[in-house]
């Protein structure tokens, strides 16, 4: 039987993408429900159309609350602090204090990517740009992110100058909700398919790495390729090995000498650039 043919990484993960993408539509909505879940219920009317009989509609504010983060001056931000720092489109660097600690939902509510979400976990700073969703104890804080992040937030950004969110606003959304222990499935379900597209993301950034190397290697001549190159008789390599051996020992001594450099063949080359 012929193997089937792999696809490109840049295409499997945009196929990955698209598979989670689907299936958080079906378990956020209630139209599937994992295995364990929702036996023998069916559908009802809502405010928001039909979802599973167990499941509730609730506000926002029902289940979480939403403040933004603390000012802090770009000064206090370097590469090399303690703990990550998060204003309105992600990780702006990282300082010597932290805002909180434990696991967190945040939204960004100032700036060009205003409205993404980020989980967060352990201890961290969010800046005034940034709005931290503190869940209750009734809502998995991974499930009501992906929700968020499902919700596209960004389309209801206030125009001005600087697109913004308004923390009033966001809590008062209606939202369908299921018990806590399906909300922790569905957040494993999902968080398992983003570990495998960011498993496949490391390998395409390692491969582009490893492809930019080669090239690197190839178009300076550091590494030349045997191509058409005639067979070494016993005497060249006599004299090869002769004077490999005394650049050697002359580099012992402190001389540098050039050697002739030995080509490598495309297998050497794309052996040493292999990707895992």
């Amino acid at each position: 039987m012929q193997a089937r043919e792999q696809l490109p990484l840049n295409a499997q993960i945009a196929k990955k993408r698209d598979i989670k993408t689907a299936t958080m539509q079906q378990l956020l909505t209630g139209k599937q429900r994992l295995a364990g879940f929702g036996e023998g219920k069916g559908m009802k009317a809502s405010e928001l159309g039909e979802i599973p009989e167990d499941w509730e509609v609730c506000k926002l504010k029902a289940i979480c609350s939403m403040k933004s983060g603390m000012t802090i001056t770009a000064e206090a931000i370097s590469d090399n602090a303690d703990y990550p720092c998060y204003g309105g489109n992600g990780l702006r660097g990282f300082t010597k204090q932290y805002t909180h600690e434990g696991h967190y939902a945040l939204i960004g509510r100032q700036g060009a990517l205003c409205g993404n979400i980020i989980s967060v976990t352990g201890k961290f700073f969010a800046s005034e740009h940034a709005i931290v969703v503190t869940p209750t104890l009734n809502t998995n804080i991974k499930w009501l992110a992906f929700v968020l992040d499902d919700m596209n937030l960004n389309q209801y950004s206030e125009s001005s100058a600087q697109p913004g969110l308004s923390v009033e606003k966001l809590l008062e959304f209606q939202i369908i909700v299921p018990l806590k222990e399906e909300q922790g499935a569905i957040a494993g379900v999902l968080s398992a398919m983003d570990e495998d597209i960011a498993a496949l993301e490391q390998r395409l950034a390692k491969t582009k790495a490893m492809k930019q190397g080669m090239m690197q290697e190839l178009l300076t001549g550091r590494t030349r390729l045997a191509v058409g190159l005639p067979e070494v008789s016993p005497d060249e390599l006599y004299e090869q090995t002769k004077r490999e051996n005394f650049v050697h020992s002359s580099r012992l001594e402190g001389i540098d000498i050039p050697s002739k450099q030995t080509p490598a063949s495309l297998a050497d080359v794309l052996k040493k650039y292999s990707v895992d």
